[in-house]
């Protein structure tokens, strides 16, 4: 999984929000935790280029910045709507979350991929990740 400083900073604000701790019962520790947990499991990625605007909605233009300077080859997420074609322009897929399976693999010296579907085997390298948090 990739993640830049501006999507982790993005990540934190929106786990953090009263509404959704509450909504998933976790305590702020618990979010901290899980952030520190996922800030230690992702690569990090230098963004270089901007790629503005490209999406439908602004707010997802950190993942796909962050695909495309990590050169991800995927972007697992649940807003297909909001990315329409931009991914496929930079040879990125853009995949529903929840298909496949986790990553068991370790693919090209990145880390795991957090999903993949059967045509992509688990020693693919890693793929960008984005997911609502509840």
């Amino acid at each position: 999984m990739l993640l830049s400083t501006p999507l982790l900073l993005e990540y934190e604000a929106v786990c953090q929000r009263e509404e959704h701790r509450l909504a998933a019962g976790l305590t702020r520790k618990d979010a901290e935790s899980f952030l520190d947990g996922l800030a230690g499991l992702a690569e990090p990625v230098t963004v270089h280029f901007l790629w503005r605007p490209r999406l439908r909605d602004a707010g997802d233009e950190m993942v796909l910045e962050a695909a495309v300077n990590g050169q991800a080859q995927a972007i697992v997420g649940f807003n297909h709507r909001d990315y329409g074609n931009a991914p496929s322009r930079f040879g990125i897929l853009l995949l529903a979350a929840g298909w496949g399976a986790p990553g068991q693999g370790r693919g090209g010296g990145r880390r795991d991929p957090c999903f993949w579907p059967p045509t992509m085997p688990p020693t693919s390298p890693a793929c960008c990740c984005s997911w609502t948090a509840v």
